[in-house]
């Protein structure tokens, strides 16, 4: 496993990269005026050693060998990622001034995006400030970027044969039926994660048997995880990643017992195929590969998969969605409650709902809200809540205080509009600074509201009663405190 992903912060390094290849991971809207771009990267001397050690084409079979089988050849094409000097960047700019990297080159299409970065520890003038982040888990590193330049067509192909799903087997969303076995649905839990994502399907006796993600808050959003929680893990069940994103994931090592540090990593990954992600994704994917784990990436068209019957009888169906990044390409799933009430919940990840537009439903028992609570593109379709007994459920999944202040007003009150009722969220200056009522819970307040709200209990007929579970093992202390 990459020292980058360790929860042990005492393992990270303190050294400032001074050249690196990189991509731009994510580009992320702060306000009207402001946007951090997060950028992907490795060092340019590990990077180097890798293309040593193959060519390109060599490093196309070596991937090949490693989806086959455990054993040898996977290992020659894993090794390797535990050694890499990985970093995440981020460069916070006015909307204007972030046209400069556009400028530069980083999306020329012979660099397929990739580019060299030359970093100083001081600043120069012109230098672009920039905060370096060791591992998902560290304090940010100051840094001063002093060139940006785009690599050169060749460069660019052996970065894609090494740090690219390029020539990673796909598998068609409506063939993994066998890659579901013994799923129940009698609860949702949706975890207190911080400024992330993981979700939960439940046995009636709290056993996770599906997760769909499994992330945590990271990098500058590191502070809003919860301290010392470990996720159920008693079952091998099978993980759904909606998309890439780091805080979808990063929870696969943070919420495992020490005991069994890779208890997450050795089981089914289900995850989009997506040639936008770069060093830190693909070495993860490795690592999964690594601790004897199966990762099954779902080929690329949007689609509604066929119905997968589970062990309860309920129906479940993964929506990939339509958009042209990573967040709207991203897996959703909705569950069917067949056939007792015919009710549905809606796993969204961040696929906004646009995106699973015409796969969705107009009305839903349950929902989790995309993306955090970020804003709502003008043509999203908000569903409506439909009733049992007066009981439905929208979730929202962030951190508290988090630096992309979600949820946005915009998006509760379009959710208010459709039917979701928002008590103690409205007016504007009260979003998200209380407990949250209604049809509607949270994992967090922002200050002065509690930092920790604990997970959410979601049932078919009505509340649950919460606390329902302590855990399903001893090893297990996620308890499920809102119904």
């Amino acid at each position: 496993m990459n020292l980058h992903f360790s929860k042990e912060i005492s393992l990270y390094r303190n050294d400032l990269p001074h050249k690196i290849y990189a991509r731009i991971d994510r580009i992320d809207d702060i306000d009207e005026e402001t946007v951090i771009i997060g950028l992907d990267a490795v060092s340019v001397k590990s990077a180097e050693q890798a293309f040593k050690t193959a060519s390109n084409t060599e490093w196309s079979i070596r991937w090949s060998e490693a989806f086959k089988a455990p054993g040898e050849h996977r290992s020659l094409a894993t090794e390797l990622f535990n050694e890499l000097q990985l970093y995440h960047i981020e460069i916070r700019q006015h909307r204007k001034e972030a046209e400069l990297i556009k400028e530069r080159g980083a999306f020329n299409s012979t660099s397929l995006g990739w580019m060299t970065i030359d970093m100083n520890r001081s600043e120069k003038p012109n230098d672009i400030s920039a905060s370096v982040f060791n591992g998902l888990f560290s304090n940010a590193m100051q840094g001063y970027i002093a060139s940006i330049q785009a690599v050169e067509p060749g460069l660019a192909e052996s970065l894609m044969a090494v740090f690219s799903m390029r020539s990673w087997p796909k598998t068609s969303i409506q063939s993994l039926n066998s890659e579901l076995p013994n799923v129940e649905a009698s609860y949702w839990a949706a975890y207190d994660v911080g400024q992330g994502s993981a979700n939960g399907l439940l046995k009636s006796n709290g056993q996770v048997t599906l997760f769909h993600d499994i992330g945590c808050g990271v990098y500058r959003n590191a502070s809003t995880r919860p301290p010392n929680l470990v996720l159920c893990n008693s079952h091998e069940a099978p993980i759904i990643l909606s998309h890439w994103d780091t805080d979808h994931w990063a929870g696969a090592r943070y919420f495992a017992p020490s005991s069994r540090p890779n208890t997450f990593l050795h089981r089914t990954w289900i995850a989009p195929y997506d040639l936008t992600i770069g060093p830190k994704h693909i070495a993860f994917a490795a690592s999964i590969l690594s601790a004897g784990g199966k990762l099954i990436l779902v080929q690329t068209e949007a689609i509604k998969s066929q119905s997968y019957t589970l062990t309860d009888g309920r129906i479940l169906k993964l929506i990939r969605g339509s958009g042209d990044d990573r967040n709207g390409a991203g897996i959703a799933i909705e569950i069917l409650n067949f056939p007792e009430n015919w009710q549905r919940w809606l796993l969204t990840g961040d696929v906004s709902y646009e995106h699973l537009t015409p796969h969705i439903c107009e009305s839903y028992l349950a929902m989790s809200v995309p993306h955090h609570g970020s804003r709502l593109d003008p043509s999203a379709n908000v569903p409506f809540p439909v009733r049992t007994q007066g009981y439905a459920r929208l979730i929202y999944s962030f951190g508290a205080d988090n630096s992309f202040r979600h949820p946005k007003p915009d998006c509760v009150i379009e959710h208010e509009r459709a039917g979701w009722a928002h008590t103690g969220w409205v007016p504007h200056s009260e979003i998200a600074k209380g407990i949250v009522g209604g049809d509607v819970t949270a994992t967090a307040c922002h200050h002065p509201g509690p930092s920790h709200l604990g997970a959410i209990l979601v049932g078919w007929n009505g509340p649950p009663i919460t606390p329902r579970f302590p855990s399903c093992n001893t090893q297990c202390n996620a308890s499920l405190m809102q119904g």
